[in-house]
């Protein structure tokens, strides 16, 4: 039943935000895929499996980026929001949703992590660490 309130009180939550005059809502849910809420529809679209999880950081930003690239690719003027997205939205989703487990697959993400799988010691951050002045 907890599952059924968390759907249902995100759903409530993002009519709410469409009711400010937001013409697209999106919400990450990680491993359940995505959901958005255009045009008083919403499309829900299921997560596709990683090959493997390393790192999570990044995913949501990666997600947003690639799905906000699809939505741009189909624009001939380059407006993000010109026509109607009705019809693109979903296999826009599903291609940043695509590319945000790839992500997960990388460790920080950002090329700037370190290993972190079976790490115990921190002797790669302490590396990084800045060193205090005059000590």
């Amino acid at each position: 039943m907890g599952d059924t309130i968390t759907k249902y009180t995100r759903a409530l939550r993002m009519k709410e935000t469409a009711s400010y005059g937001v013409p697209l809502v999106l919400a990450t849910r990680g491993e359940e895929g995505s959901c958005a809420l255009y045009g008083g529809r919403l499309t829900i679209v299921p997560a596709l499996p990683a090959e493997k999880v390393l790192d999570t950081m990044g995913a949501g930003d990666s997600y947003l980026a690639a799905l906000l690239c699809e939505l741009l690719k189909a624009s001939p003027a380059g407006a993000l929001l010109e026509g109607d997205l009705t019809a693109l939205l979903p296999a826009a989703m599903e291609k940043a949703g695509s590319f945000a487990a790839k992500v997960c697959g990388m460790e920080g993400a950002f090329g700037c992590g370190i290993p972190i799988a079976g790490r115990t010691e921190l002797e790669e951050w302490e590396k990084m660490k800045p060193k205090e002045v005059g000590g």
